[in-house]
């Protein structure tokens, strides 16, 4: 048996770990919809990140608008499945997000991978597109945009007038993600798996680490917060 939900699973890590739970206990698959999981372009570019084609992440910064748990989990299940979750975590402001996210806030923060840190900001689409995120490696960089929906690689090489400087140049990256087809990526995956009587395999886990590290940001950012700002989401 499989279950489909929209992402993020929950909004308190309490709700999410009792649906693991409870998936468990009924051996239920539980699909979490975070569509560029499954989109071609991207899992390609998670591959080679993972195979570390551009040496060692060093750092990056990611827009986002619309909530926290809303629009920017999406980015976050991205770097959870490419660098593994976050280490640590800082706060640098907070708001409440759109009238009709009573649940959600609007956070700037900063998140740690090893030794790599993530920005994390939050504003308005009325200064940057729907999705940014831009990735910086010791011999590269990656951009995702357009709502993710084209990848940029530049990659480093020596400067020929200037030694021991080197350069970004455009690179290579054929396989560009399909965010046209929306959904069509989830399901088809799921249809695979059935028609194959297959297990499906999804990292639920990944999705409550999500949940929780949205919760930590939250807890971080009531000093930031009016006392009336109380969401609905984050509440354990």
């Amino acid at each position: 048996r499989l279950m489909l939900i929209e992402k993020p699973i929950a909004i308190s890590s309490v709700d999410a770990r009792t649906m693991q739970l409870r998936a468990r206990e009924l051996s239920i698959d539980i699909c979490v919809n975070y569509m560029r999981a499954f989109d071609p372009g991207i899992l390609v570019l998670g591959s080679e990140i993972r195979a570390k084609r551009w040496g060692r992440f060093l750092g990056g910064n990611i827009n986002y608008s619309r909530g926290l748990l809303t629009n920017a989990s999406h980015y976050l299940q991205l770097l959870f499945d490419w660098f593994g979750p976050s280490t640590s975590s800082k706060v640098y402001a907070a708001r409440a997000s759109a009238k009709d996210l009573a649940f959600d806030l609007d956070i700037d923060a900063a998140l740690r991978f090893d030794d790599a840190w993530v920005t994390l900001h939050a504003a308005s689409n009325a200064q940057f597109g729907i999705g940014e995120i831009d990735l910086l490696f010791e011999s590269g960089r990656v951009t995702l945009s357009e709502f993710t929906e084209r990848i940029a690689v530049s990659e480093s090489e020596s400067q020929p007038t200037t030694r021991g400087v080197r350069r970004l140049v455009p690179g290579a990256f054929a396989q560009q993600p399909q965010m046209d087809r929306y959904q069509y990526n989830v399901l088809q995956r799921i249809h695979e798996s059935m028609l194959r009587q297959e297990s499906f395999v999804h990292d639920l886990q990944l999705s409550v680490d999500i949940v929780q590290c949205c919760e930590a940001l939250a807890i971080s950012a009531s000093e930031f917060l009016p006392p009336k700002v109380s969401p609905e989401g984050f509440k354990s």
